[in-house]
């Protein structure tokens, strides 16, 4: 009696080893490509890694380069010792402002840049008027700016993008920084340069000495400016001479600075005037607004 076996067809066990081992090398290709994807990746993140700071690196010695004793002027005079700004130029913390002679000018001494900021050594520099104009001196005041950053600095003209937000650099921007009573001699130096401030033209309209009929106010009521630490550090004193139009009630308005004196001394002149109070002028018996320039002395006793 025969026994029926199954025999293995060959062409079927031929096609199944060579689909096993084309599966096999499938796996293979896919392994060493997952490998070299992945070695691939590593040297990516090493090189950048490497990279961002060698590139920050580079950044922050051009930086240095470009502002280390430059002298900048601050969006706001604000009088603390360490300020911090959004990467809008906001300040993050409120600051009371100061006397603009005394805290809008700074001179860089370092900058350091962070992913996330940049850290500004400063020292302050208050203004003195020597005659001329207004000129730069080191008030022996340091102060940190710290400006955030909404992204990480790209290269030079990125950075000088960060840093307007906080000072300002153009003629016309440093005047709009400055409080109003300023706006005027800083528009014109040219006013300081009267040889008798009476000559200074006066607003169209209001009457001024000189005119027929006028009689010009008679001050009442006339504190004295205070000194400031500063001017009182460096034993700073002189004068300056103010501006200001002397309204039908005998009050001062539209104070401005004619002759600048610098350390903070006009304003606080300015500060001093708005509290004078005077006798009306006249003019043919009648009430009536005038201009008027008053100069105010510091003097050390």
């Amino acid at each position: 009696m025969s026994t029926l076996r199954a025999v293995p067809n060959p062409v079927t066990t031929g096609q199944a080893n060579a689909s096993f081992s084309n599966d096999i090398y499938k796996d293979k290709l896919f392994r060493i490509f997952m490998k070299a994807t992945l070695l691939l990746f590593s040297v990516s993140i090493f090189l950048c890694l490497s990279a961002t700071p060698a590139l920050a690196a580079d950044l922050e010695h051009d930086l240095n380069s470009r502002y280390a004793n430059k002298i900048l002027n601050l969006r706001s005079p604000l009088s603390a010792n360490s300020l911090e700004f959004d990467s809008s130029g906001k300040p993050v913390k409120s600051s009371s402002t100061g006397p603009w002679s005394i805290y809008s000018r700074i001179s860089v001494k370092k900058i350091q840049l962070r992913s996330d900021r940049l850290e500004i050594e400063c020292k302050r520099l208050g203004l003195q008027y020597d005659g001329h104009e207004l000129v730069p001196v080191d008030i022996d005041k340091s102060v940190k700016l710290t400006l955030r950053l909404d992204h990480p600095l790209t290269d030079a003209a990125d950075a000088e993008a960060r840093l307007g937000t906080i000072f300002v650099s153009e003629p016309e921007a440093i005047i709009a920084s400055a409080p109003d009573f300023w706006h005027d001699y800083l528009k014109d130096p040219a006013l300081a340069r009267y040889a008798n401030p009476k000559l200074v033209p006066s607003p169209p309209g209001i009457a001024k000495f000189g005119d027929p009929g006028v009689k010009l106010p008679k001050p009442l009521h006339t504190p004295e400016p205070q000194f400031n630490d500063v001017a009182r550090k460096f034993r700073y004193q002189g004068s300056n001479v103010l501006s200001c139009i002397v309204n039908k009630e005998g009050v001062p308005e539209q104070i401005r600075i004619i002759r600048p004196l610098g350390f903070g001394l006009d304003e606080e002149s300015v500060d001093a005037l708005r509290h004078w109070r005077f006798q009306p002028g006249t003019k043919d018996g009648s009430p009536v607004a005038v201009y008027l320039t008053v100069e105010m002395s510091f003097n050390l006793r």
